[in-house]
């Protein structure tokens, strides 16, 4: 049983008595000895932080004072250590000597990887501790030292910056046989058209979503970061592919930042949306700007080339419409002004840079009829999308219908599986279709019409069976539910003035 503290801050291990005996110099590990420690009863682990002296008093701790890593634990009284940036130990910073002060720390308060111990071995094995790192813009080399852009001030015995002495540094080849830090412009920059590599990736990680373990069997909304055609290719034909096999689900996608005009976007040529028409695909133009404090006071292009600091970036409204859908009942369209959406939406400021704001009514007609839910900045309640439309010209085209034929379809078929494999027998068959009519019977909500989500359902369990049937195990229920459809406009018949004749009559039909 370990009796390391719980507070992350305080060592468990504190004492006077360490001692040094420097030897083969130079080294990749060192032997450190306490007479009173107890390093496997206290439960240091490797990865732990081993601190060698006491600030402001070097004292008899000389050159060794400093941190360092637990790389093994001999016994209660010897552990093996490694320097934290992965070099060895010279004469210059290692000598022979007694009376040390010593004290421990688990990992987490100095290194990021949390705790590590029986995990991985030290910096000074070929494994060491892995932190996942890359470059933003070059390559760096083996054995490179990289400091913080601004170093805080120098420890000190009266005070001390948390940051002090903050340092970062690639293994060097003699330890690790070469770990430098490489930039791939195929993986690390900035969209491209044709990036190959990144595509490919993107590919092999959506076609792993087609899985019956969980998580991947829950999902049922997928957009991807990247904008290219391949990945809106493989979205599209990786939805029909997982439906087909009983996953359910849709995609939403968007053109490039840089697609501004309205032709381009009804083209039948990827970035347009005519290149993946499809009930199961969402495309949302145009992209929307919104505030990013952490970006303020950095240089980052927009999408019409210039360069910004005020933190307003342009950003894909894909993601944006994945969070309206995700946050409504499947009936609900994301292109309603009723709350979720006006709190969802109200980081967008206004349509991207370079994209008219403000479409004119007949461009907004136009979109829909091509399958695009248009972004609009609405003068009343802000950013939202002018329609929820599916991409497809033939099949279902309103998001809404897609998504409850998606529901009701998977519900029914999880009311069913409790059934599966067992005896035929007509009662149990009579238990299907009673399970089916309690369901769709709640969607109806004939008692109380403000829970109502389906106009009207009908289920037949006789006529859709055949002997063939029967005898291959397979019992047909017939199901058709009418949905309830939308309000997608509302027309005023008025007639005002002085002579008006007025008849009293009922206040809705």
């Amino acid at each position: 049983m370990s009796v390391r503290s719980v507070r992350d801050n305080i060592a468990f291990i504190a004492a006077t008595d360490g001692s040094i005996i420097a030897v083969g110099l130079p080294q990749a590990t060192q032997i450190f000895t306490s007479a009173t420690a107890t390093f496997l009863t206290s439960g240091v682990s490797v990865g732990d932080i081993f601190v060698i002296g006491v600030l402001g008093a070097a004292g008899a701790q000389g050159t060794n004072a400093g941190t360092y890593r637990v790389f093994g634990i001999t016994n209660e009284n010897t552990v093996v250590l490694e320097r934290m940036n992965g070099q060895d130990f010279t004469v210059a910073t290692w000598v022979t000597g007694v009376a040390m002060a010593y004290r421990v720390h688990i990992a987490k308060t100095a290194d990021s990887a949390g705790s590590v111990a029986g995990v991985h071995v030290g910096l000074a094995s070929s494994s060491g501790y892995r932190v996942l790192a890359r470059p933003l813009d070059a390559s760096i080399t083996n054995g490179q030292v990289l400091t913080p852009v601004v170093i805080p001030s120098a420890g000190s015995a009266t005070s001390w910056d948390t940051l002090s002495g903050l340092t970062a540094y690639t293994r060097p080849t003699a330890v690790s046989g070469g770990n430098s830090l490489i930039y791939d412009a195929n993986v690390h920059a900035p969209n491209v058209a044709n990036n190959t590599t990144m595509s490919t990736r993107y590919t092999n990680a959506i076609d792993a979503l087609v899985d019956d373990d969980y998580p991947a069997r829950d999902i049922n909304l997928v957009v991807a970061a990247r904008k290219s055609s391949t990945i809106a290719s493989k979205l599209n034909s990786h939805c029909s592919t997982a439906s087909a096999q009983g996953l359910s689900r849709t995609c939403v996608i968007s053109p490039t930042l840089t697609t501004f005009s309205l032709s381009t976007v009804l083209s039948s040529a990827y970035p347009g949306v005519g290149a993946n028409r499809s009930e199961r695909v969402f495309y949302a133009w145009p992209g929307s700007r919104m505030l990013v404090p952490e970006a303020i006071g950095f240089a980052i292009t927009l999408a019409d080339g210039t360069t910004t600091t005020d933190g307003v970036l342009d950003d894909p409204t894909d993601a944006w419409l994945m969070s309206a859908i995700s946050s409504l009942q499947p009936e609900f369209d994301p292109a309603q002004e009723q709350e979720p959406i006006p709190t969802i939406f109200a980081p967008m400021l206004s349509a991207q840079t370079g994209a008219v704001d403000r479409q004119t009514l007949q461009e907004y007609i136009t979109l829909r009829a091509y399958g695009v839910c248009g972004l609009k900045t609405d003068p009343s309640v802000g950013v939202i999308f002018q329609s929820g439309i599916t991409t497809s010209l033939t099949g279902r085209k309103l998001i809404t219908s897609r998504r409850m034929a998606d529901y009701v379809q998977d519900s029914l078929a999880m009311k069913m599986k409790p059934f599966v494999k067992l005896p035929k027998t007509q009662a149990r068959k009579d238990d299907c279709v009673s399970e089916a009519n309690a369901f769709l019977a709640n969607l109806l909500s004939a008692g109380n019409p403000q829970a109502q989500r389906i106009s009207a359902y009908t289920l037949d369990g006789r006529s859709g069976n055949t002997q063939a049937m029967d005898a291959a195990g397979i019992y047909v229920i017939i199901v058709r539910v009418r949905l309830l459809g939308e309000l997608l406009d509302i027309i005023l018949n008025t007639t005002i003035g002085e002579t008006v004749n007025v008849t009293e009559v009922p206040l809705s039909t």
